[in-house]
């Protein structure tokens, strides 16, 4: 049996200074649930946060996560707010093949084109954080890789 490897992708470099821990320690919780699962997990901000790595350049940060990208057969992203990043990472995974998840707070106006990529399985609102783990967790049950 394959072992299943997820992308945690969401925004890091544009977050308010105010909500900076709580949304990563959203997406560490996101890869918690995957490995619940039994799934491989990769989570950029342990390896590219800008504040944690400031030597990292941009282009090691673009190497590492298209090498990660590269073997990623799950790809879940956060989309609840604009990050040019996540973009990115949305159709290197599509180019892949890999499969997305987006996630979303209810009510988000998310855009169209990310929505649209035809890699994406699920599209997640959640009302809050604990609402999005239970759902991602409800999704990925009924994912077959």
């Amino acid at each position: 049996m394959k072992k299943v490897r997820a992308h945690i992708s969401g925004i890091i470099t544009n977050l308010p200074k105010g909500q900076k821990k709580k949304f990563l320690d959203f997406y560490d919780q996101l890869a918690l649930v995957c490995r619940r699962h039994g799934w491989q997990t990769f989570v950029p901000h342990h390896f590219i946060d800008p504040e944690e790595f400031p030597a990292s350049s941009p282009a090691e940060v673009y190497d590492l996560e298209m090498r990660d990208l590269k073997e990623a057969d799950v790809v879940i992203a956060y989309v609840g707010q604009p990050s040019l990043g996540v973009g990115m990472e949305v159709e290197a995974a599509r180019a892949q093949n890999a499969i997305i998840i987006l996630m979303s707070e209810k009510g988000t106006n998310v855009s169209r084109l990310i929505r649209g990529c035809p890699a994406v399985i699920h599209e997640i609102e959640f009302a809050d954080f604990p609402d999005a783990l239970k759902k991602l967790n409800e999704a990925l049950a009924k994912i077959e890789i």
